[in-house]
């Protein structure tokens, strides 16, 4: 090789990365394409036709719940330990409910796994709940 062309090979691996970040920094303008909503992927009804709600499968992934102003946590505490209270299922238990930022948390003892799936029923019911943290202990009576 003349030392012309070892001058001109060596300049590729550079001229190279230089396109590709020139590339890149340009994409980095472009907005990300938002995902399409199923409005927008189904295909429209047959003229004539009534547009008729898709049925909710069982086992389709719900939609997150939104986030939970801190201020209600107490109304959540309030709703499940009130529910609880209130249930003759979970007589002689000794419950304590408390809430943060939506997450309940249900510590105490009941005397049967059925109180316990009871309590828990009660702790997730209310609106608002994103998590429940069970600490239970199963006391015979």
């Amino acid at each position: 090789m003349s030392p012309s062309e070892k001058t001109f090979a060596s300049k590729i691996p550079r001229a190279a990365a230089i396109a590709c970040a020139a590339l890149l920094m340009a994409a980095c303008d472009r907005p990300l394409a938002q995902p399409a909503t199923a409005a927008e992927t189904l295909p429209a009804p047959p003229p004539g036709e009534a547009t008729k709600a898709p049925a909710q499968k069982e086992n389709a992934p719900r939609a997150p719940k939104p986030a939970v102003d801190p201020l209600s946590d107490a109304s959540i505490t309030a709703r499940v330990a009130s529910g609880i209270h209130d249930d003759p299922a979970l007589a002689g238990t000794d419950l304590t409910v408390n809430t943060n930022r939506g997450v309940v948390s249900l510590t105490g003892t009941v005397q049967s796994p059925e109180q316990v799936a009871e309590a828990t029923a009660h702790a997730q019911a209310p609106d608002g709940v994103v998590r429940l943290d069970t600490h239970v202990s199963i006391v015979p009576p």
